[in-house]
């Protein structure tokens, strides 16, 4: 069956499903920081502000991302590669490692510029094959400064922010020329 919604249609979608993934990401974070005392009141707040994230709610997000900025990053980097195809003529254990890489770089880069909580890792790496221990060693780095709530935070605002991304690219690529 031929898809006859016009791509301005198909935007408005992709933009309204995009704004479940980020209240999806909100009440997860929420929940895990315990901004609210449980799932039912991140509901009501959700309800309340007619499902959209208020500015405090946005802010609140920014400051999360900033904080573990170099996991956010490295978590959004890692999904836009996979999202775009960069994964895909890779073996499982290059996959591995390049997610090890890239995650290990977004913390030595903020580190030179001296942003975000910075990870701190152990002196000697996990027993293993070299590429499950070498990002089993760096997302070890990340729970010992961050712990769970935070790593979980952070992975899903950066997974939403590369969704994003590649849907915001995905529109441009589709749309004819002006």
């Amino acid at each position: 069956m031929e898809d006859t919604t016009s791509p301005s249609q198909r935007s408005g979608f992709k933009r309204s499903w995009m704004r479940w993934v980020w209240l999806g990401v909100f009440i997860l974070a929420a929940l895990m920081l315990g901004r609210f005392d449980s799932g039912w009141d991140a509901l009501h707040h959700v309800i309340e502000e007619h499902g959209k994230l208020s500015d405090d709610d946005v802010s609140w997000l920014g400051f999360i991302a900033g904080y573990t900025l170099p996991l956010t990053v490295g978590f959004g980097v890692a999904v836009l590669i996979g999202l775009r195809g960069g994964f895909d003529k890779m073996s499982m254990p290059g996959v591995l490692l390049s997610i090890a890489a890239i995650l290990f770089i977004a913390g030595a880069v903020a580190q030179a510029a001296g942003l975000g909580l910075l990870p701190s890792y152990a002196l000697k790496a996990p027993s293993g094959p070299f590429y499950i221990s070498a990002l089993r060693w760096v997302l070890q780095g990340y729970f010992n400064t961050y712990g769970w709530p935070l790593m979980v935070a952070a992975a899903a605002i950066g997974s939403a922010a590369a969704l994003h991304v590649h849907v915001v690219l995905e529109e441009k690529s589709s749309s004819p020329p002006a």
